[in-house]
């Protein structure tokens, strides 16, 4: 895990290489995150090492490895029986939902081009890309915000994406969470009115929907603080009823 968080290669290649030999699981989580080697990966966080290893990072010399890391994960999974839908123990996301939740645009292309290549759909095995774009992570640090705010093109960018190959395929990316959630309220709670504005424009409907708590996506804009997603909704809404 160390390696792959500090994008040593060469030595990621060596642990692939002495697998067998040395007994080694390359799908072992990181006690603290729940990480595994390739949800690191792709998360690809070059602010600093995310598994809270106090080092430096290759990464501090502007060296990203993690299309070639991540190369040699998908061209090992059937040999090294690399495991691509562990969800990690925080948020419960999978390493193709993490990249998206990034905003690693680059990443999700690759794992896309592979999905296909391999005939599996992205709502396979219990993915929800277009929640994990603008789920709302419970990160403790205080700058989160910041963080997902910094992503917000670039997640909104893989909300195109993923509409578009929605339609391709032919495949129904609106599905709500465990707790009644659709993308709209998540959308909401993070502040991502962007693609708030993109899902409405793509025929998500459901703005006034409830979800197992009884909150619809504007309590949720309101709960989090986002007075500017508050202030569209209500417009949005005035729209649709003028007379109220």
């Amino acid at each position: 895990l160390i390696a792959v968080d500090m994008g040593h290669l060469k030595i990621v290649e060596l642990f692939f290489k002495y697998k067998e030999k040395r007994h080694i699981d390359l799908n072992d989580p990181c006690c603290k995150t729940g990480y595994t080697a390739l949800h690191i990966v792709c998360k690809n966080d070059q602010s600093g090492p995310c598994i809270g290893m106090q080092c430096n990072s290759l990464y501090d010399e502007d060296v990203d490895n993690s299309i070639p890391m991540l190369e040699l994960f998908l061209n090992n999974v059937e040999e090294k029986k690399i495991n691509l839908f562990e969800k990690d123990r925080e948020d419960g996301l999978t390493p193709f939902e993490l990249a998206i939740s990034c905003g690693q645009v680059k990443i999700f292309n690759v794992l896309l081009e592979y999905f296909e290549k391999k005939g599996t759909k992205v709502t396979d095995h219990g993915m929800n890309p277009l929640i994990a774009a603008c789920k709302r992570t419970e990160e403790e640090d205080a700058g989160w915000h910041e963080k997902h705010t910094k992503t917000e093109s670039e997640r909104t960018e893989i909300v195109k994406l993923l509409l578009q190959y929605s339609k391709d395929k032919g495949i129904d990316l609106f599905v709500k969470d465990k707790l009644g959630r659709s993308a709209l309220h998540h959308a909401c709670a993070s502040g991502s009115i962007k693609i708030f504005d993109l899902l409405i424009e793509n025929g998500l409907t459901g703005i006034n929907d409830q979800d197992m708590e009884g909150r619809t996506p504007l309590h949720h804009a309101s709960q989090n603080g986002h007075l500017s997603v508050v202030e569209h909704i209500c417009n949005l809404l005035q729209d649709k009823n003028p007379s109220d």
